[in-house]
């Protein structure tokens, strides 16, 4: 409590606020580690499984695929070659075939997923 307060206290209340018993009280923690490490875990693993689509979710494994990993490096090498180089052109060539190659994926499985039923915003 503050010294104000406790001189308050003493003047127009009874003696029970003033108590230093109060002040030991005051330093223990709200939240105990306990309940901290708790969330920290829960925390943990809503990020795992929000970053990981298969079903084990603390395998890091499996959540970047090959052709993720291949289009990245393609990326990186466009970015590194002088840009309207042959070299640059056609890694942009392999680049727009892998992501063409991708869309078409995704649209057939979007299409299977509407025939089977499922109404999600795509």
């Amino acid at each position: 409590m503050g010294a104000a307060f406790k001189r308050f206290c003493a003047r127009f209340c009874c003696c029970c606020c003033c108590s230093d018993d109060e002040s030991e009280e005051e330093k223990e923690p709200l939240i105990s580690p306990d309940t901290l490490e708790y969330f920290d875990r829960e925390a943990k693993k809503r990020r795992e499984q929000e970053q990981n689509l298969w079903s084990e979710p603390g395998d890091p494994s499996h959540s970047e695929r090959d052709d993720d990993r291949i289009l990245y490096n393609l990326i990186q090498n466009r970015n590194q070659t002088r840009r309207g180089s042959l070299a640059h052109r056609r890694l942009s060539v392999d680049i727009e075939g892998m992501r063409d190659l991708r869309r078409e994926v995704r649209d057939k499985w979007k299409m299977i997923l509407e025939n089977l039923g499922e109404r999600e915003h795509w």
